[in-house]
């Protein structure tokens, strides 16, 4: 084995601190992202929420590193557009890639919410909440108490449920639920 010249000494280590440096820039960059997603969220600005943490997402698909805060912070920034399926989409990616039962009882604990106000997904809303409280999430208890005990074969469930959400102004999610009950009603 040929010893290495010292030119070739010299050009791997120059490759390696430059390796070294855009990977530091890479993390800067995604952090920035993230912290504008977020800030942008907290100020209602919800399409420069979605066009940081998008370009954010993107850059991690290019990248062994994964977050998911940024899938977390995308869901819930879908979710307050009220784009449910898209929510639901990130939520279970950040579940996939969050690491202890805190986080997960956390974003169970927003996929449950996301998906009662789908409307026709109340068993869905129910499972997911149960497990937010199994690991922990407190917040997450009232509305899983409150569906305890329905029969999510019942048409009434749904009847009850889509009056709730159309009081509470979910419109759309009110007449999914109706018309579930309508389905439920049917089959009977």
């Amino acid at each position: 084995m040929a010893l290495k010249s010292l030119t070739e000494i010299l050009e791997q280590a120059w490759a390696d601190k430059v390796i070294e440096e855009f990977q530091v820039k890479c993390k800067e960059a995604r952090e920035l992202l993230l912290d504008a997603g977020v800030g942008y969220l907290k100020k209602g600005e919800y399409e420069k929420a979605e066009s940081a943490l998008t370009t954010l997402v993107e850059l991690e698909q290019t990248s062994s590193v994964k977050n998911f805060r940024s899938h977390l912070f995308l869901g819930i920034c879908y979710d307050q557009q009220n784009r449910l399926s898209n929510a639901e989409v990130e939520y279970n990616v950040a579940l996939n890639l969050a690491d202890n039962d805190e986080d997960r009882g956390n974003i169970y604990g927003m996929l449950g919410t996301c998906l009662f106000h789908q409307g026709d997904r109340f068993k869905d809303a129910f499972h997911a909440l149960k497990k937010a409280v199994e690991l922990g999430n407190e917040e997450s208890r009232a509305r899983f108490e409150s569906l305890k005990g329905y029969d999510f074969d019942d048409p009434k469930t749904y009847t009850l449920m889509g009056s709730a959400l159309k009081r509470w102004g979910y419109a759309e999610a009110a007449e999914k639920a109706l018309r579930k009950a309508a389905e439920l009603e049917k089959k009977k």
